[in-house]
């Protein structure tokens, strides 16, 4: 008895490790800091996104995201998670402006930072964000784009290709969330399928909604009628 005891120990001990080596593996973390000065190819690759936020200038490219702060104008590279893709839109809070936001499509999640920009942390992957702005009020709101199968009657214009012969149809929403970008409503109500969702900005005779701009055969605004977006 004493002698299976001793293995059935030794067995979970190696389980424990082995799980707890396996886990680690999955995990996301940043990589070492690189306090080097920038390359020449760092400096010179178009950007694709910028923001204001405290006192740093925050951008990103294809080599990743770098902040200068203001006032020394001095580079540097940021640490951030590995799957954090270079292509994307920072957006900086309207509440506080050492909070900045970035989204990059094609369900690569929305990201935000505390500090300016220094480091990020995934919230959400439960939509395809293409565009996040957050109200004064520190609601968020974000575009978003949905797959979708029209119905027969249906008139689905927007379609998307990523590959030869692989076409779905997609469709513009809005979301918000009271949480910072944990949890988040869909307040889309009847947009329809027609128009594409460009970008959010404050409502101009309603302080407390916002107002978005849209495309379809020619330009819209859309306003919300009540404060429920319904």
């Amino acid at each position: 008895m004493k002698s299976v005891s001793a293995h059935k120990l030794v067995v979970a001990f190696a389980t424990i490790v082995a799980v707890g080596f396996f886990c680690a593996g999955c995990s996301e973390s940043l990589p070492p800091p690189d306090n080097s000065p920038l390359t020449d190819a760092e400096k010179q690759a178009p950007i694709f996104a910028m923001a204001h936020a405290g006192d740093y200038f925050v951008v990103a490219n294809s080599n990743g995201i770098f902040r200068a702060n203001i006032s020394t104008k001095q580079w540097g590279r940021v640490q951030q998670p590995r799957k954090l893709p270079a292509y994307g839109q920072f957006t900086t809070s309207q509440a506080d402006s050492n909070s900045v936001f970035f989204c990059a499509g094609s369900g690569n999640g929305f990201y935000a930072s505390r500090d300016a920009g220094a480091t990020w942390k995934l919230v959400s992957k439960k939509y395809d964000f293409q565009f996040i702005y957050q109200h004064r009020d520190g609601r968020i709101y974000a575009i978003v784009e949905k797959t979708f199968t029209p119905s027969p009657n249906e008139s689905a214009p927007i379609t998307t290709t990523e590959k030869p012969g692989n076409t779905h149809h997609v469709r513009s929403g809005v979301v918000v969330s009271d949480n910072d970008g944990r949890s988040w409503r869909d307040i889309s109500a009847n947009i329809g399928t027609g128009i594409m969702l460009n970008s959010i900005f404050p409502d101009p005779t309603t302080p407390n909604r916002v107002c978005l701009r849209g495309s379809g055969i020619r330009g819209y605004v859309l306003q919300a009628t009540d404060d429920n977006y319904t």
